[in-house]
């Protein structure tokens, strides 16, 4: 059952709510007023309209919601597909009472026709339709996805609740249900809209941060959700859900042109290897420079070709194959560490200019001797001249990248210009107080000049310009500052917008200082957006993911690491600002823009790369190597932040697909010398990581092949590794590890002053034991008195914690093993200071850590 989008669809709040204190709201029957309102026109075009109303009458509503009745309403058509609307009387949830859910069920949709609507669901007083309560949000339609709705749409106490008018939306047992929708058209290429890709359906993900709308209900849900899940096991490779094979998935999409196939991120799964990921993905994407590297000669094994064969196969494979590749041998070939990888910032020319400088040498002699320096190089001349004219110095530099700043600008053509404006200063002079003339001195000085009097300073101009462009341009986009207050880098997220076609004329000025300007053709100035790199992080961390156009006239992908999906046209301009701001721009001329992403023929690869195909093909898809990872204990209390440890935190080995679990166990006990079992980590459908089922260590499953377990247990990450939780005898001296009736709860101990949220231990609960039971083996753990008073919350997902009720069993709030409950005392404000009594406002101190924000505001506000 679809999860609610409260979260980040605008979600429309009560009307009471929103409407100003003597607005007069609209009917709900004043269908344009209302829905001017509360329903908001996307940039999409509408296909079909509906609006449908279903009066409930004559109802027992006391005895529907101690009953939890399911209803549903009559059909209707809209969009050419049939719809209903399913009500839930009393909640979904069996342990949470008193709740109304609603959901649109589209009872028509067919593998190729996936509608997508947008809706406003109404529960409005029969008598006065101006009294209502109302929520709006936006889905695809798939067959395996067919209902959209809010699981908390309203309290049953809150449909009794008279508002302003002094009337009820609940009115002597009747009520009036209404949904205002519209079907949009899917222009996206492929039809990508709305894509929820933690579905497992056929079509690409479009809106991906809006499909993945967790609320702070999200618990509520999490039973239905596993239910749904379950029911579908056996289905899973058929569907090839994006959590396992995602990029196979990609393949069989009949509309991805090409360069579909996903990288590792498993040799050393860092920030730093993720940014390398985006700028392979770039130069693949260039056509010339496969082909100059291509024409390398090379030879397996031999040290001196390592870093163009290395570049080969990967080309190659990313071309061919139906699996993500891995870029391990161009790390050892560059002689790239782990701990270099591992620097907190990253750029992508950081990866780019060494692999060119590497490949130079070996182009020479070849017929692309030069085809470095003409795709990816252009000219600067830097200058300082008079002002007042006469003097003047010039030095050409070729350049790959521009840097500029975008703190102040709201346009990147506004940001070029002001890095073109000249620096004004006083003309340097010499011991003896001479100004320099600079672009005429000579080798010996004159008479003249050693009869000249000292002049007083004149002002010089410094700055640059641009002499010449290249065919591949790269923006660097500065959102980073050094603040000398908190000593530590800071990130501007300021708006600054960037054209999909950019015309950069005015900003050139062709020839050289010594001659004259070479021939001005006009089409060398126009370029066309090609990638959008994106750094979604702060300085201690963060993920890189890309936007990139594979060939001008196809729709645009993200690449994430394994993970490729197309996306709205429209989500290219979504980077304009925020802490997931774009930070490089890529745009290819125009009028090289299809011979720069044509695709390549089979001939130009290199012979010795073609016959690796069977090599490579059959052991990715049979008996090639895995990587398994490992958290413990250790990791867990290491990890600082959400969820139960970092990817690069974990423990590896590599291993064969067709080994088995007595094979690896050694390796396991060499690792944790006091593992008892393994749990199988899998990525719920909130995208959290968390521990699951056990992998025991008796039994058929010793003869188990990892390709087998992670089939069974579903803890393939992407298909290049499988994830394990390891449980040691010291997390459980009192426990009893294999009682499957007890459930396995982490805690972590969120520290206010100093921001941080860490990992503590991991202990057992009985689901029939009260939650604030487990205030007393916190308070062991903490070595703190039995007078201290713990406050908790759940950390469903990153980012969104929740109060617990402590009154209620673990069963009731529907904790299973993996959930996190955050703790900490009982949070006191620091008293005012003094210059808070005098009523000045100091300024606001930035967060240590942003990204825990919502934890630190969950703990100071008290839950409702």
């Amino acid at each position: 059952m679809s999860a609610d989008n409260a979260a980040s669809t605008s979600a429309a709040a009560a009307h009471e709510d929103s409407l100003q204190p003597h607005e007069i709201p609209p009917s709900v029957h004043q269908v344009d007023a209302w829905e001017q309102k509360h329903l908001p026109r996307l940039q999409y075009d509408t296909l079909d309209h509906a609006v449908f109303r279903w009066s409930l009458a004559d109802w027992s509503w006391d005895r529907l919601e101690k009953r939890r009745q399911k209803l549903f309403s009559p059909e209707f058509k809209c969009g050419g597909h049939n719809w209903k609307l399913m009500l839930f009387l009393g909640g979904v949830v069996a342990s949470d009472p008193g709740k109304v859910s609603i959901y649109l069920v589209c009872t028509s949709t067919a593998k190729e026709n996936h509608p997508c609507a947008q809706m406003a669901f109404s529960m409005s007083n029969p008598n006065d339709p101006t009294v209502y309560l109302t929520y709006n949000s936006y889905h695809r339609f798939t067959p395996h996805d067919d209902d959209w709705g809010f699981t908390y749409f309203c309290s049953s106490e809150r449909l009794r609740t008279e508002s302003a008018s002094g009337r009820a939306v609940l009115e002597d047992d009747h009520v009036v249900v209404s949904v205002f929708m519209r079907v949009v058209k899917d222009s996206t290429a492929g039809g990508v809209l709305w894509y929820n890709l933690g579905t497992g359906c056929v079509s690409p993900a479009g809106s991906a941060p809006s499909c993945f709308a967790w609320s702070k209900r999200a618990d509520n849900r999490r039973s239905l959700i596993h239910m749904s899940l379950a029911s579908l096991t056996a289905n899973a490779i058929s569907l090839s859900f994006p959590w396992t094979t995602t990029t196979r998935w990609c393949l069989s999409c009949s509309y991805c042109p090409r360069a579909t196939t996903g990288l590792m991120n498993m040799s050393a799964p860092t920030f730093g290897v993720g940014c390398l990921n985006l700028a392979l993905q770039l130069l693949n994407m260039i056509a010339p420079f496969r082909m100059a590297v291509y024409s390398i000669p090379t030879i397996k094994n031999d040290r001196r070709t390592a870093v163009p064969y290395a570049l080969q196969r990967l080309f190659y494979e990313l071309q061919n194959s139906s699996m993500p590749v891995s870029q391990t041998d161009l790390i050892a070939a560059m002689g790239w560490s782990d701990a270099w990888l591992r620097r907190a910032r990253w750029d992508v020319m950081d990866y780019i200019r060494p692999i060119l400088a590497a490949l130079e040498e070996h182009l020479e002699s070849t017929p692309y001797e030069h085809a470095i320096q003409d795709m990816f190089y252009g000219q600067t001349e830097a200058y300082l001249a008079g002002v007042a004219g006469g003097s003047h110095s010039a030095e050409m530099a070729p350049f790959d990248a521009l840097d500029l700043d975008v703190q102040g600008y709201p346009d990147i053509v506004r940001a070029l210009r002001a890095s073109r404006e000249p620096l004004v200063m006083p003309l340097p002079t010499d011991s003896n107080g001479f100004s320099h003339d600079y672009g005429h001195a000579s080798c010996e000085p004159s008479t003249s000049d050693l009869s000249r009097q000292p002049q007083p300073p004149r002002d010089c101009a410094l700055g640059t310009r641009l002499r010449a462009l290249p065919p591949v341009l790269v923006l660097n986009l500065r959102r980073w500052r050094w603040d000398a207050a908190g000593q530590s880098p800071t990130k501007c997220e300021d708006r600054c917008e960037y054209p999909l076609e950019l015309n950069l004329r005015e900003f050139v000025r062709p020839g050289t200082a010594a001659g004259p300007p070479e021939l001005d053709h006009l089409a060398k100035y126009d370029y066309v957006l090609h990638a959008v790199f994106l750094d979604d992080g702060h300085a201690d961390g963060g993920s890189y993911t890309a936007l990139i156009k594979p060939r001008p006239d196809a729709f645009w992908c993200k690449f994430d690491d394994q993970t490729i999906i197309p996306v709205e046209d429209g989500s290219v301009r979504e980077p304009y600002e925020g802490p997931g701001a774009a930070y490089a721009l890529v745009y290819l001329r125009r009028d090289r823009a299809k011979e720069f992403l044509a695709p390549l023929e089979e001939s130009v690869v290199p012979p010795q790369i073609r016959e690796l195909r069977c090599e490579w093909g059959t052991d990715a898809e049979e008996d090639g190597p895995i990587q398994v990872r490992l958290v413990g204990k250790s990791e867990f209390k290491r990890h600082m932040g959400f969820d139960i440890a970092g990817a690069g935190e974990a423990q590896r080995f590599e291993a064969r697909r067709d080994e088995t679990l007595r094979d690896i166990l050694p390796r396991i006990r060499k690792m944790y010398k006091r593992a008892v079992q393994i749990r199988a980590m899998v990525k719920r459908h909130n995208r959290a990581v968390r521990p699951s089922k056990i992998v025991p260590f008796q039994g058929a499953t010793l003869d188990m092949t990892l390709r087998e377990i992670g089939t069974t247990y579903n803890n393939f990450m992407d298909e290049t590794y499988l994830l394990f939780y390891v449980e040691e005898t010291a997390d459980m001296r009192r426990e009893k590890p294999f009682d499957k009736t007890k459930r396995l709860i982490f805690l972590k101990h969120f520290d206010i002053p100093n921001e941080s949220l860490r990992g503590v231990g991991a202990v057992y609960v009985n689901p029939h034991d009260q939650v604030g039971a487990i205030r007393d083996r916190i308070r062991k753990i903490m070595h703190w008195r039995n007078s201290v008073d713990v406050e908790m919350l759940e950390e469903v997902m990153c980012d969104v914690p929740q109060h617990i009720d402590i009154r209620k069993t673990f069963l009731q709030s529907n904790f299973e093993t993996g959930d996190v409950i955050a703790f900490n005392r009982r949070y006191v404000p620091p008293p005012e200071s003094a210059a808070d009594a005098s009523g000045e406002t100091s300024a606001p101190r930035a967060p240590k850590y942003p990204t825990l924000l919502s934890m630190m505001r969950s703990f100071e506000r008290p839950a409702a």
